[in-house]
């Protein structure tokens, strides 16, 4: 968002964006409504746009669907107004109509009582449009262009706010326009009753006329699991009603206001497009109310899907509210043995956990107040505690939140309603979900890879950077127990590649702990990896993992391991900077920033390797990416297999291994030796850069002080001086000029850091540095820096450049 503030009038250009592309594409600017506080509107005058080539005309949408054509589902609370027109100041009521085409316009009458309509296109928010206006009259608003040709779902829906201007919130909608033919919605008609044993009620819910169940205590939920990219719920509004939150899969869809002048059922949308599912749906009283309203009661008697309504796994772990676990913060003191209770504004109780979902365990009652939530630093649904008799209540907090971690807050708010007595929140337990299923760490089916030894029978424990325990399993959730201690270090995670957050394994006294890796994942087969960071917190006097068991919800499962060898000297192996023939096979280097290359297939790679006193860290990239560095050190020389990765997928895949110059203190250098690689499938052949770009090209943009040597050579030992580089293609390569005066390079492609390159030899000579593969076909730059940092051999900080190599232009 562009946001700068001008004390005077004055014209101004405005960069919106670089490199998108040949296109065409579509700009929309939109008056957001928003100002800092120093200005006086919300006005947006704009005077000219620029572009790099013509603009195109764009094809208007003409085909007009008036707002009550039965294309047009009504959800909620509409009437009729003009004849075609259709009126509403419902929150949450809406329209919904599935069209062809790439762009969508509304037709609506702007007017003094006028609110504001939320948007939505294919289950995405898109800006908001205020109707108000200081007189009644006609208007056309753009809602989207460059959808692609669909078919595609918007959904316009009463918000319930409006300008301090308008008079009323009211939508007036006349007709829409697409580009295409509008489609009939397939409505959701699965009927499940709000009373049914598969909706999961969650707070004070009563029953009210056969199958409704009713409640006005703020933050009783309804929750429901269903398949289908739909769901209708049909819900009793009337003069006593209040306002439900809706909330989605964990995010927050609309609120819905219930309110009506009479006692009727009314069936409103809450959501199209969100794919096939599954979904979880929690609709949550508000404790809310439109000023019109006597109460806050919402009533709900069925919902309708598109699939089916599945089973709730409940967060069954539980952990008590005086569990060292959860922090209090302000003033809460014991009650009735484990109970906590506090009616101090502002005291709060703080869990952290992993998983997709959480319940609480209160007790409620006559004195009790409302209590105000957050997860992840975002406000949920408070929670009434008041009751007319003491009792204990579970109230589901959230479903559906992803794997975690997340952090919950629960905090004295001071409200409460008018009959409680007092504000007291009492707070018994909280409930998480926890896998069972434990797979010792030395089972056959968790892969040691690196250097780990038994410690205290059937713990594992390591402290060499880089070694991993990998183990397959099924189910949805994961977790770990390990010895903390003293000594300990951060364990590295990943799960089927991507990168979770790490475990630091640090304690004051060596204790067993339970550390949960994730919750959520779905309920396929994934691969763990347990990966020795090499890192640590200051306290600690060592980096070692030592790991006991791992627990999951389904089975361990045999990994495939990879068994094609390619030996290092391989000519599909790409050498690039220095490395030499040790030991046969064995390629050996010190140089920082050489690098081997190899282009294979399959979902997993692994790598022999010769670990031994005087060897450093090599740094690991897969397509592009950093993964976890391995450290090649060990008090006696030995092979070593080293797991990279694992679910990754079919590929093909780019695996660069390249000399990072660092080195743990008892390692008397920094060589990486390397004796092979295995894949699940086939190395291949990599394309190697050909466009030749000398350095003096004049598109070679140079920075700070370099001078010319030996023809076209660029040098430079004027630290920070750059030499930067635009091109397409997906891979480059430098050659550069080696020898004794010579310094290290930083490199950096598209803004991100790669391996730095240490141009030290004892001799002068050329060399070619592979920089990086499988970039992408797009436009790239590459930076290379002179860092004025060198190894202590080489009695200058020199940077020479020779020549640039990309497989584009």
């Amino acid at each position: 968002m562009l946001t700068y503030m001008i004390l005077e009038y004055r014209n101004r250009d405005y960069v919106i964006a670089y490199g998108l592309g040949n296109g065409p594409h579509v700009l929309e600017v939109t008056v957001s409504g928003n100002k800092r506080s120093e200005s006086t509107g919300v006005f947006l005058v704009i005077d000219a746009f620029f572009v790099s080539d013509q603009p195109q005309a764009m094809i208007e949408p003409s085909t007009q669907i008036e707002s009550d054509n039965s294309f047009v589902i009504q959800s909620g609370n509409w009437s009729s107004e003009g004849g075609i027109n259709l009126i509403s100041n419902a929150m949450g009521s809406k329209l919904i109509i599935e069209f062809m085409g790439d762009a969508v316009k509304m037709n609506a009458v702007a007017g003094p009582n006028r609110g504001i309509a939320n948007i939505r296109i294919d289950g995405q928010f898109y800006p908001d449009i205020d109707l108000f206006d200081t007189e009644y009259r006609n208007k056309d608003y753009i809602i989207a262009y460059g959808l692609g040709s669909g078919p595609h779902v918007l959904e316009v829906t009463v918000s319930g706010n409006k300008r301090a201007e308008a008079t009323a919130a009211y939508l007036v909608i006349d007709a829409f326009l697409t580009s295409e033919q509008a489609q009939t919605i397939i409505e959701p008609e699965i009927r499940v009753e709000s009373d049914n044993s598969k909706v999961i009620q969650s707070g004070n819910w009563s029953n009210e006329g056969g199958i409704n169940v009713v409640s006005n205590a703020a933050g009783s939920k309804l929750v429901l699991k269903f398949t289908g990219d739909a769901v209708k719920m049909n819900a009793a509004v009337g003069p006593n009603r209040g306002i439900a939150n809706i909330r989605i899969d964990g995010k927050h869809y609309f609120d819905l206001d219930l309110y009506d002048r009479e006692y009727r059922n009314l069936v409103y949308t809450i959501a199209y497009g969100l794919g096939e599912g599954p979904h979880t749906l929690e609709v949550t009283v508000s404790g809310n109310k439109r000023s019109e309203s006597t109460d806050s009661f919402l009533a709900i008697a069925i919902f309708f899907i598109k699939g089916e309504a599945q089973s709730l796994i409940e967060p069954d772990t539980r952990t008590e509210s005086d569990n060292r676990s959860v922090l209090p913060s302000g003033n809460w003191f014991s009650e009735g043995g484990i109970n906590i209770a506090s009616n101090e504004t502002g005291s709060k109780l703080v869990v952290k956990f992993t998983g997709d979902a959480i319940k609480m365990n209160v007790v409620t009652g006559p004195n009790r107040g409302i209590a105000h939530v957050q997860i992840d630093g975002n406000s949920y649904s408070d929670i009434d505690l008041y009751d007319i008799e003491f009792r204990n209540k579970e109230y589901t907090i959230a479903y559906g939140l992803g794997n975690g971690p997340h952090t919950l807050e629960i905090t004295v708010s001071g409200n409460k309603r008018l009959e409680s007595s007092n504000t007291y929140l009492v707070v018994h337990a909280f409930f998480s979900f926890e896998p069972s299923n434990r797979i010792e760490s030395d089972n056959g089916f968790v892969i040691q890879s690196g250097n780990w030894f038994s410690e205290g029978g059937i713990n594992l424990s390591s402290n060499s950077m880089g070694s991993k325990l990998v183990v397959k399993f099924t189910g949805d959730a994961v977790k770990m127990n390990a010895v903390a201690g003293p000594n300990r270090g951060i364990a590295g995670i990943r799960i089927d590649g991507q990168p979770y957050p790490d475990i630091d394994l640090y304690d004051t006294e060596f204790r067993n702990r339970d550390y949960r890796i994730a919750y959520g994942l779905d309920h396929g087969s994934h691969v763990l990896e347990v990966n020795v960071s090499g890192n640590k917190r200051a306290e600690s006097t060592d980096t070692y993992l030592v790991v006991d068991t791992f627990l999951v919800f389904g089975e361990v499962k045999p990994l495939q391991e990879p068994g094609n060898r390619i030996e290092s000297d391989n000519a599909l192996v790409i050498q690039s900077g220095y490395w030499f023939s040790e030991g046969g096979v064995n390629l050996a280097s010190d140089s920082t920033g050489s690098k081997l290359v190899l282009k294979f297939t399959g979902d997993a790679v692994k790598m022999n390797a010769v670990a031994g006193p005087n060897r450093g860290i090599a740094n690991i990239r897969i397509d592009g990416r950093p993964y976890p560095d391995i450290d090649l050190y060990e008090p006696e020389y030995r092979n070593r297999e080293y797991i990279m990765a694992y679910g990754l997928g079919q590929g093909p895949h780019l695996l660069e291994v390249t000399v990072s110059g660092n080195k743990r203190a008892e390692a008397t250098s920094n060589y990486v030796v390397v004796d092979a690689f295995s894949a699940i499938g086939q190395a291949q052949t990599i394309l190697e850069p050909s466009n030749r770009i000398e350095s003096d090209n004049s598109l070679v943009v140079k920075d700070g002080t370099w001078y010319s040597e030996g023809e076209v050579n660029l040098a430079s030992n004027t630290t920070g001086s750059k030499l930067v580089l635009k091109f397409t293609g997906d891979a480059v390569k430098m050659s550069a000029v080696v020898g004794p005066n010579r310094g290290i390079a930083n490199v950096r492609i598209d803004g991100q850091p790669y391996p730095d390159i240490d141009l030290y030899d004892s001799s002068y000579a050329r060399r070619d540095y592979t920089l990086a593969y499988g970039l992408g076909d797009g436009m790239h730059t590459i930076v290379v820096s002179v860092s004025g940092n060198r190894r202590l051999e080489s009695n200058d900080n020199f940077v020479v450049i020779d020549a640039f190599f990309v497989s584009g232009n």
